[in-house]
């Protein structure tokens, strides 16, 4: 039994702590899988928007932040099973916020499980849509050839990239899209019009396939044939999308995806200007939008 007489600390957390946090965020969650790559490239793109709870130097809970200026997002809040309801969820997002605040980022905004969307409530969250999870549990397609307009994202084409990505995400995020540029550029892929200009891009990560932004249904489709004819860890690809974003529902289930779970898309501070219900397809992920 845990003493309930706990001293616990929030720190920063650095590379020795991953494999800990790991450990912790598989537990918290109950998932089969790992989650190291993305608390990795937490610590690569901003390590001190991170936090992890200590008791007795142990690692008893993690929590992470990006903040992309206009906004930030928040997630991967879990605790050690053994040391929940002792106020410790509470702490990392005291911490988190007071991050925030002090560099005067104007929103937060995070998808939280139905349980703890009362907890952000308490911290002035309000809900203001859904994410859904999408999972595509067949085989993937066979890879083909790419059509014609639409190529691996070249290093010299990250800028371009970046400017028509950041009037539909609402921030800048150059540094994000240039990790998952680094992670494997054969997977990450550009969609141009018939002037050549970029119209959409999508990333097939390990595990999830996004960001995924197209400005049409039509583009977002070619890019997802393409997108899936890589493999995946399960082959179980993951997509998280707006309730709201209805061509993108639609378009999944088309291609075999299957609704999964909703979270609660939470925002504290001044709305956001977006095109999230729109153009955004597929988030990078649950934390990092």
């Amino acid at each position: 039994m845990v003493s309930r007489h706990l001293i616990i600390v929030i720190e920063n957390f650095d590379p020795k702590d991953v494999g800990a946090i790991d450990d912790v965020l598989r537990r918290s969650y109950d998932a089969d899988h790992s989650f190291r790559s993305q608390i990795e490239r937490y610590l690569l793109l901003q390590p001190d928007g991170s936090f992890v709870a200590r008791e007795n130097r142990r690692v008893v809970g993690f929590g992470a932040s990006i903040d992309y200026g206009a906004f930030s997002y928040i997630g991967l809040i879990g605790t050690d099973p053994n040391f929940q309801n002792r106020g410790i969820g509470h702490m990392i997002v005291d911490k988190i916020l007071k991050r925030l605040d002090e560099r005067k980022c104007p929103a937060a905004l995070l998808d939280a499980r139905p349980a703890a969307a009362p907890l952000y409530q308490q911290y002035g969250f309000v809900e203001e849509d859904l994410t859904d999870v999408f999972t595509r549990k067949n085989m993937p397609l066979t890879k083909t050839e790419h059509p014609q307009n639409i190529a691996t994202l070249a290093r010299e084409e990250i800028s371009e990239l970046e400017s028509f990505d950041h009037p539909i995400f609402g921030a800048q995020r150059r540094d994000l899209i240039l990790s998952f540029w680094k992670d494997d550029p054969k997977r990450f892929l550009v969609s141009r019009d018939s002037l050549g200009r970029i119209d959409g891009y999508i990333v097939a990560q390990r595990r999830r396939i996004g960001p995924w932004i197209a400005t049409s249904e039509i583009v977002a489709e070619r890019l997802l044939s393409q997108a899936l004819g890589f493999s995946f860890e399960n082959e179980e690809p993951i997509v998280f999308v707006s309730r709201s974003n209805n061509e993108a529902r639609d378009l999944l289930g088309g291609f075999g995806f299957e609704f999964q779970r909703t979270l609660r898309h939470m925002r504290r501070g001044r709305k956001v200007k977006r095109e999230r219900r729109t153009k955004i397809y597929g988030q990078a992920s649950l934390g990092l939008g």
